[in-house]
């Protein structure tokens, strides 16, 4: 049987507007969450394992949430720009325990 006599299943398009998916898909507006820290320029760089180990370890004990923030207060202090620093998390806030579906 060549290439050409296989039977090719046709292609199903279906509009979501025709199966009325729709109308349960509600367009989502921001109510909460942490607020916008504005623009932002990425950054990269590798360093030496215990470099980055120890990197994590100050982040931590200085309380940071996440190491990006502490290494964004780093950069804007050597930069001169304190101002522009990420705030800590507010250590009085906490998590609430959401169970896995």
């Amino acid at each position: 049987m060549s290439t050409s006599d296989r039977a090719v299943p046709a292609r199903l398009t279906v509009s979501v507007t025709e199966t009325g998916l729709n109308r349960h898909m509600n367009k989502r507006t921001a109510t909460g969450g942490r607020p916008s820290k504005g623009q932002r320029k990425a950054l990269m760089s590798r360093v030496a394992v215990p470099v980055g180990e120890k990197i994590e370890e100050q982040a931590a004990a200085a309380g940071y949430q996440y190491v990006g923030d502490y290494i964004a207060s780093i950069l804007a202090r050597e930069a001169g720009m304190p101002e522009l620093a990420p705030v800590q998390a507010d250590r009085t806030r906490l998590e609430l325990p959401i169970p896995a579906a």
